[in-house]
């Protein structure tokens, strides 16, 4: 992995649900392993894509497999030590330096390049509550994407009537799940995660309200690890807008790009009320 850029930014302040990631990046590959999405992403990656552009990309759940393609890639996040510890991981992968890191606002940031394949998987535009941030990180994201070039944006529609089919549901939501009901998720155990040295096992669990609009967590952690006399206990907060498809689309052809399709699931099939998923694919002619 070449060396973390860091894009200067004009002064915009965090989205609530991405304010404590940073504190939680040694252990994200740990809570976010789900592999449901990477065959749909990976089958993207065609004869005519050179370069790729993620945003967000977390530690590297969906890049570090793309590297495998061969693909240069462009992974952004917000987090700096998100984009720290996607660059440990690179280290020790065969095609890890084939992975750029950066760290910038996706509401702001300019890399002068554009991309083959640009995406933004598994709800990472959702985390934009706000309408002008939303339209923001659209108009980015659509502005890198190369002539003949494509945008991928996978989002869960949080529908409560979708089938609770693992290949499409986000692994942190139950869609019968009632309002304000604490659930344990699961219990899993690490050597080494991260910066964390030694091994143990984390709990994790989970809260989830259905406010209309938005969809809010709650997450309850117990890390409990053999170095420490007392486990870490720490909660986080979530909250992740519907998908907007109005917006998202206008958002797009503003900046240029035609709708070329919309599947309600990863695996193609026409979105209609009802679906797990909006997975929209854009193109540039």
């Amino acid at each position: 992995m070449t060396a973390t850029t860091a894009i200067p930014q004009p002064m915009i302040d965090k989205p609530p649900a991405v304010a404590d990631y940073a504190a939680r990046a040694a252990f994200y590959e740990l809570e976010y392993d789900d592999t449901a999405d990477l065959p749909f992403l990976l089958a993207q990656v065609g004869p005519g894509v050179t370069s790729i552009l993620e945003a967000p990309c977390g530690v590297g759940r969906v890049t570090l497999p793309l590297s495998a393609t061969g693909r240069s890639i462009t992974a952004l996040d917000l987090e700096v030590a998100m984009i720290e510890r996607l660059a440990e991981r690179a280290r020790q992968m065969p095609n890890g330096a084939l992975i750029e890191g950066v760290v910038a606002d996706l509401r702001a940031v300019r890399l002068c390049r554009r991309f083959d394949l640009v995406m933004s998987p598994a709800e990472g535009v959702q985390l934009f509550l706000d309408d002008d941030d939303l339209d923001r990180a659209i108009t980015t994201l659509a502005r890198h994407v190369d002539r003949g070039g494509r945008l991928l944006i996978d989002c869960a529609t949080f529908d409560p009537a979708a089938p609770d089919d693992p290949r499409d549901q986000p692994g942190y939501f139950s869609p019968g799940l009632a309002d304000g009901t604490e659930i344990l998720e699961w219990r899993r155990p690490f050597d080494a995660v991260g910066a964390t040295g030694g091994g143990g096992r984390m709990t994790r669990w989970r809260t989830q309200w259905n406010t209309g609009p938005t969809i809010r967590f709650r997450f309850r952690y117990l890390v409990e690890t053999a170095d420490a006399a007392v486990p870490a206990a720490f909660t986080s907060t979530l909250e992740l807008r519907r998908p907007d498809r109005a917006r998202i689309e206008a958002a797009a052809a503003a900046a240029g790009l035609v709708l070329h399709g919309l599947a309600g699931d990863r695996r193609g099939k026409p979105f209609a009320d009802g679906a797990p998923r909006m997975v929209f694919d854009f193109r540039r002619g």
